[in-house]
């Protein structure tokens, strides 16, 4: 069959409503059997590309034509916008099934307030099983998580529900924004299988990725530079950009190990049949740089519930942290207090849209809404911005940057007090190559002696130079410690 025009963009300019241009002279078709990777560094454009391909934005110069949507809607006057032609599966889950806006962060980790939060069947729909059976075990989810409140999924198996969802749904071309982050390696492969099986059964998708990451049989590639295509063509003749950052230069500090900081002696963490963490026990002291590591569903993001103070069992544990045992009188800020923090729920829960630095500026009291700062501390945001070479984002609003610059604004956060404990779990999601060497860099040469690090990450080549111990987990059991 003939290829036929779906979309067509020429010479288009957009803005978002209520704020400037930020698309500029596009020229782009995609066609019938296309496959496409959109590629960029943090902030290109890309999620606001798929942003404008659905309609979203306004259009000031130039032209955007659905050919698609003009062919369809004569048979179907109730497709009234071309956004009905898009499943899109993006960082944030934010559609009439579910949304983070009504949640509160700790509610993550608590199972006594789940009236109102939907299930895993629930958010996937009301499908006859066998369409439901197939999907789930395409994005390899077990049907028993079916019953579970869906905010208690790992996030590796909550993308996966959501990319299930959107195999089931009806439309005609398929939008996926970084479809690997947070998987382990049998996630991510069980992903790329599936969308391998869309593109056999012809599905249409797009799909934001990584350069190092666009499958073989994309067709062609768009990448992104500044709001403007700077390539569009068959992926034989695509050109991967040079990803180099301005590494620093200084000689890493030396660790060193002092007093123990987090105990945890035979922490178990259950909820009616389901154990969580089995019999942990771990100490991690001044100085040391931890990676834990597992597959998805492991109990990573429990364990560091427990250690971060968001765990209610933690309290009738036997959690010392700092030479204080956890539930002997102190507030959740006390315990906060030593601890900078990031992780995708802290970013998926952040709904504040503040200008660059005060969202920086959170950290110092570990809240997600801003307190006034001294002269001393708004001196230290300003530092970390230059040092991360980001000031140009100081003045922007969180909602109107890219999912990697402000992922790169919550790695600032969690690191703006010089907390003497770190947790980063999966911090580079969202970051191209050139901000995660340059994350590592800081992390290597800026982290002081007596700071302790703990690294979360699916990927290897993503642990800074300065972690030489490893926690594994699997099943909610310590399987290997080194």
């Amino acid at each position: 069959m003939d290829s036929q025009p779906l979309i067509d963009f020429r010479q288009a300019t957009l803005a978002r409503p209520g704020s400037g241009e930020v698309l500029h002279q596009l020229n782009w078709q995609l066609q019938s059997g296309q496959q496409w990777a959109i590629t960029g560094a943090a902030g290109a454009g890309k999620s606001t590309f798929t942003a404008a391909i659905q309609g979203k934005l306004l259009r000031r110069e130039g032209e955007t034509i659905w050919p698609l949507w003009d062919r369809l809607r004569a048979k179907n006057p109730r497709l009234t916008h071309p956004g009905l032609l898009f499943t899109e599966v993006s960082f944030k889950e934010d559609s009439r099934r579910f949304r983070y806006d009504n949640l509160y962060y700790q509610q993550r980790f608590e199972f006594s307030n789940d009236a109102d939060i939907p299930t895993v069947g629930a958010f996937l729909g009301d499908w006859p099983a066998e369409q439901l059976l197939p999907a789930l075990n395409q994005v390899g989810l077990s049907p028993d998580l079916l019953s579970h409140p869906l905010i208690h999924l790992s996030n590796g198996q909550t993308r996966r529900a959501r990319i299930a969802r959107a195999l089931l749904m009806d439309r005609p071309i398929l939008i996926f924004d970084n479809p690997l982050v947070g998987l382990d390696v049998a996630g991510k492969q069980a992903i790329l299988d599936v969308l391998h099986h869309c593109h056999r059964s012809g599905r249409q998708m797009l799909l934001i990725v990584a350069p190092e990451d666009i499958p073989d049989w994309i067709t062609h590639v768009l990448h992104l530079e500044d709001g403007r295509i700077a390539q569009s063509c068959a992926k034989s003749s695509y050109i991967m950009p040079n990803s180099s950052a301005e590494l620093l230069t200084e000689t890493a500090q030396e660790q060193s190990e002092g007093p123990p900081i987090v105990e945890l002696r035979d922490v178990t963490i259950r909820y009616g049949q389901k154990t969580l963490l089995s019999h942990i026990n771990w100490t991690i002291h001044a100085g040391e740089r931890w990676a834990l590591v597992g597959p998805n569903g492991s109990g990573k993001s429990t364990l560091l519930s427990v250690i971060a103070g968001d765990q209610p069992q933690a309290f009738s544990n036997h959690v010392v942290l700092f030479g204080r045992k956890r539930g002997t009188g102190e507030t959740i800020w006390e315990a906060k207090r030593p601890i900078g923090l990031v992780s995708p729920e802290i970013h998926l829960y952040f709904r504040e849209s503040l200008p660059g630095w005060q969202v920086i500026a959170t950290g110092f009291y570990d809240q997600m809404t801003f307190r006034p700062i001294s002269a001393p501390q708004l001196a230290r945001v300003l530092q970390l911005m230059a040092e991360f070479q980001c000031t140009e984002l100081e003045n922007r609003r969180f909602r109107e940057l890219s999912t990697g610059q402000q992922r790169l604004l919550l790695i600032l956060r969690a690191l703006v007090k010089s907390p003497p404990l770190v947790i980063m779990d999966e911090p580079f999601q969202g970051l191209d190559a050139t901000l995660i060497a340059r994350c590592k860099s800081w992390l290597d040469n800026h982290l002081q002696p007596e700071q302790a690090l703990l690294f979360v990450t699916h990927r290897a080549e993503e642990i800074p130079t300065c972690v030489k111990r490893t926690l594994h987990l699997d099943g909610g059991r310590i399987v290997k410690e080194n």
